[in-house]
């Protein structure tokens, strides 16, 4: 199926835009990033040709998304509590969790599934475009833009329960099939779409994110005193690895990669962790003891995005042990602050570290012992990684995530496209 539509909507006014903002409460990891990295950028955008709102909840600071955004952009509650639920009837397809859920074979079967209903709040505001941010999405009959993100429970169903991996799974088909156009952020996590759900290919569209970390310049000494103060490190002395605790993030085998050198001699790196401690954390405080770690490592939680900045420029190197991601921003920002990278080689973060990260199996604890001692003892080798990192991250711009969606928004609305739009849509980066 061609991008091109031989019929389709003229634009007569700007397109409206609704944007799922839900996940800027600063609870949802790298989701909630995006969403804020996204939100700023949305000033990128011809205001008249698009306009936006931003369905947003209670819990959301709304003052904080407004310096962020357009002026003139509308905010509407979308509070889940208050919204009317319906049953929705929809076909899965029946990959092995579909099968072993529901005893089903091979083929379509159908479900049916209890939802929230948005679809009177959306058409009283007269949305063109949904662009659903966060899995979880929101029901209505606006042609949306949908982003499952990753499907994660279906590669590791034991760190979910079994309800949590049939309510990811019923909602995760559910909107892949509502949806006009499903974004992803890799050409991994689009197979793996098309393989799970038998998506058509010409549906997915992989647009890459953007750091959202800025260079702190000429960052004052007392900025930097007041950061190593506050946290009790020092400048070139550790390791930092940002990420809530959730069980794939592999702080486990991180700590014990750490562990296994302190066995068996040699400097044994200090290690920063950011993001929330969720219900998922708490034994990981209690491995840091057992391995005895407790002088080695740092739990700072959620720290702020300037912070998070300067904390990167003062780490040695950034280590990132996940064991699943569809795309990974920590080592876009690393590269972005010109930290040094070693990450797992999963999924597609082989592809988009591209030369500019040491790569290991995240289940070899000898192997990621291994590598950190390289990356942490060898300063030409860090030297060589920065350069690299900084090469990949130059392909990379907010202005091409914004043509890329711009061209998105009206093929979703059902805009003719030239030729020459849809040509440099492809030309833009992807990994």
């Amino acid at each position: 199926m061609s991008m091109v539509r031989d019929q389709g909507v003229m634009p007569t006014r700007p397109l409206h835009v609704a944007i799922d903002a839900r996940a800027a409460n600063g609870l949802s990891g790298g989701v909630g990033e995006l969403t804020l990295g996204y939100a700023k950028a949305l000033n990128l955008f011809d205001p008249d040709k698009f306009i936006f709102s931003l369905c947003v909840t209670s819990d959301i600071n709304q003052e904080m998304l407004r310096e962020l955004v357009p002026r003139g952009t509308r905010f509407v509650q979308v509070d889940t509590d208050q919204e009317k639920r319906i049953d929705v009837d929809l076909q899965l397809w029946a990959n092995d969790a579909i099968k072993a859920s529901y005893g089903m074979k091979d083929g379509w079967c159908s479900a049916r599934l209890n939802a929230l209903d948005s679809t009177d709040l959306f058409n009283s505001h007269q949305f063109d475009v949904f662009h659903g941010l966060l899995q979880f999405s929101l029901l209505h009959d606006v042609p949306m833009i949908y982003h499952p993100h990753d499907l994660q429970h279906l590669h590791f169903p034991e760190y979910f329960s079994k309800e949590e991996s049939q309510a990811r799974e019923l909602m995760y088909q559910l909107f892949c099939r509502r949806a006009s156009i499903i974004s992803v952020a890799s050409r991994w996590i689009k197979n793996d779409i098309e393989k799970q759900y038998n998506v058509n290919e010409n549906k997915i569209y992989s647009v890459p994110w953007v750091s959202t970390a800025e260079k702190i310049y000429n960052s004052s000494s007392s900025a930097i005193k007041d950061v190593c103060d506050k946290y009790m490190i020092s400048a070139g002395d550790f390791i930092i690895y940002p990420a809530q605790t959730w069980k794939h993030k592999n702080h486990l085998g991180l700590f014990q990669a750490l562990a296994l050198l302190q066995r068996e001699g040699g400097p044994v790196p200090s290690l920063v962790l950011t993001g929330f401690v969720n219900e998922q954390g708490h034994d990981l405080l209690d491995a840091v003891v057992q391995l005895g770690l407790s002088d080695k490592v740092k739990f700072l939680g959620y720290v702020s995005r300037n912070e998070l900045s300067l904390l990167y420029q003062l780490a040695r190197c950034t280590v990132i042990p996940t064991k699943f991601e569809a795309g990974s921003l920590p080592i876009f920002d690393a590269f972005t602050l010109g930290c040094p990278v070693a990450c797992s080689n999963v999924t597609s973060l082989p592809d988009q570290a591209d030369g500019g990260a040491l790569l290991f199996n995240p289940d070899d604890i000898a192997e990621m012992a291994s590598v950190i001692r390289r990356l942490w003892t060898d300063v030409n080798l860090r030297c060589r990684l920065i350069r690299r990192g900084n090469e990949v991250v130059a392909r990379l711009s907010w202005d091409a995530v914004v043509q890329n969606y711009g061209v998105l928004y009206r093929l979703a609305r059902g805009e003719m496209l030239s030729e020459s739009e849809l040509a440099g849509f492809a030309a833009r980066f992807v990994y």
